[in-house]
C-alpha cells in the first residue's frame, strides 16, 4: 500500500487569513508543550482505536513526510515549499538548535533526551543576526510551523518520525477539516474538547481524529492559544514506546 499523503487542497492566495478581533490574541490557554502534552494524549487515545483495523495499513505520510521514516532518510527529503533562502532542519542537540528562533520550541529536556527524544524543525538563516527562522509548511490553503519528533527505541536503533506537529492558525479548521476529510473520510472522532483560560474561563473546542492500523491523525482548532490549533499525526508503535520510556524514565528521576 503507497503511504497515504494530505495534498494541497486550495490556492495559496487563502493563507494566513488575519483574525479580525485583535483582543482574541491575549488569553494564553496553555503553554506550547503543554498544549502539545494534551494533543499527544489525544493521539493515544486515538491510537487505541486501532486495535480492530488492519496492521499491514501504510502510516500516514504528510507531503513527503513519512511516519516511521529515519532521521537520516528525513534530512534526505527535499522540503516542500519553495523558500528564498536554503531551507535547513535543524535538530534538537546540535549547536545550530541554539539559534533557532522557533515558533515551535525543539529543544528537549534531559528525561527526554534520555528517553530517545529529538525533534526537529526546518529553518533558514538570517545572516544579519546569525538566528534560523522557523518556515511555514503549506498545507491544506494554509500555512502552519512544522515539528517533526523523532524517537530511537534502543542504543543501537535509528531515530524514527514518531509524530508530526503543525501548529496552524485557528481559522483554518474548517480548510483542513475539509481537505482531511476528502483524503481519509468521515473523521473516526468529532468531539468538542474543553479548555480553559489563564483566568479560569471555559470554553470548548472542535477536536476531530483519523485511525488506520498503524497511525493517527488529530486536528484541534484551539491549543497553547485561542487563535492557534495544533494538527498532530501520530505513529502507533513508536508513539507508545515513547511515552512508556518517558514515563519509566519519570519515575526513577522521581525517586532520585
Amino acid at each position: 500500500m503507497r503511504p497515504t499523503e494530505l495534498a494541497e487542497h486550495s490556492s495559496p492566495s487563502r493563507f494566513a487569513r488575519p483574525i479580525a478581533e485583535p483582543w482574541i490574541r491575549e488569553p494564553q490557554l496553555r503553554t506550547e508543550r503543554a498544549a502539545c502534552r494534551v494533543l499527544t494524549t489525544v493521539a493515544l487515545s486515538l491510537i487505541a482505536m486501532t486495535a480492530s483495523a488492519p496492521a499491514q495499513d501504510a502510516p500516514f505520510a504528510l507531503r513527503g513526510f513519512q511516519l516511521g521514516a529515519t532521521l537520516e532518510e528525513i534530512r534526505r527529503v527535499r522540503y516542500p515549499d519553495e523558500h528564498k533562502s536554503p531551507i535547513e532542519l535543524v535538530c534538537s542537540g546540535e549547536p545550530k538548535a541554539k539559534k533557532f528562533g522557533a515558533e515551535t520550541p525543539i529543544e528537549t529536556s534531559k528525561i527526554e533526551l534520555q528517553a530517545g527524544l529529538r525533534r526537529c524543525a526546518y529553518g533558514w538563516k538570517h545572516n544579519v543576526f546569525d538566528t534560523y527562522i522557523q518556515s511555514r509548511l503549506v498545507i491544506g490553503g494554509s500555512q502552519g510551523y512544522l515539528l517533526l519528533e523523532f524517537f530511537r527505541n534502543g542504543p543501537n536503533e535509528p531515530h524514527r518520525l514518531s509524530q508530526i506537529r503543525i501548529k496552524i492558525q485557528s481559522a483554518s479548521f474548517d480548510d483542513l477539516e475539509r481537505a482531511l476529510t476528502e483524503r481519509y473520510g468521515t473523521p473516526t472522532i468529532s468531539e468538542q474538547a474543553t479548555l480553559r483560560t489563564g483566568i479560569g474561563i471555559e470554553f470548548t473546542s472542535p477536536l476531530l481524529g483519523w485511525v488506520n492500523g498503524t497511525s493517527s491523525i488529530a486536528l484541534q482548532k484551539h491549543a497553547g492559544r485561542i487563535d492557534e490549533g495544533i494538527l498532530l499525526y501520530a505513529h502507533k508503535a513508536l508513539s507508545l514506546a515513547s511515552g512508556d520510556r518517558l514515563k519509566a524514565n519519570k519515575k526513577v528521576d522521581d525517586k532520585l
